[in-house]
C-alpha cells in the first residue's frame, strides 16, 4: 500500500476514539493542525486526555476541543514569564 504525505482529515481521525490520549503539536498558531483539531471538534469523539504545547490563540486550537466538551483532561506546558523588576 503506497504511503501519501497528504491525508484525507476523515482518515486521519479514523483510528481516533474516544477515551484516548492524543499529542496535538503546535505553539500558539505556528504549526497548529487546524483541520485535524477542527475534525476532532466536529466528530463524536469524546473523553479524550490532551497533550498539548499550548491550548492555541484566542478561539483557534485545542480551547476548541475544550469548548465542544471532547476534553476530559488537558495537559499542557506553559512557557514560563519572568516577573518585572
Amino acid at each position: 500500500m503506497p504511503r501519501h504525505k497528504v491525508t484525507a482529515i476523515n482518515d486521519a481521525l479514523a483510528p481516533v476514539e474516544s477515551g484516548m490520549t492524543i499529542a496535538i503539536g503546535g505553539f500558539l498558531t505556528q504549526g497548529l493542525p487546524t483541520a485535524l483539531i477542527r475534525g476532532l471538534r466536529d466528530s463524536d469523539v469524546t473523553d479524550l486526555t490532551v497533550y498539548c504545547n499550548g491550548g492555541g490563540c484566542g478561539d483557534d486550537g485545542v480551547v476548541e476541543l475544550v469548548r465542544a466538551g471532547k476534553v476530559k483532561t488537558l495537559d499542557h506546558m506553559e512557557q514560563p514569564v519572568a516577573p518585572s523588576a
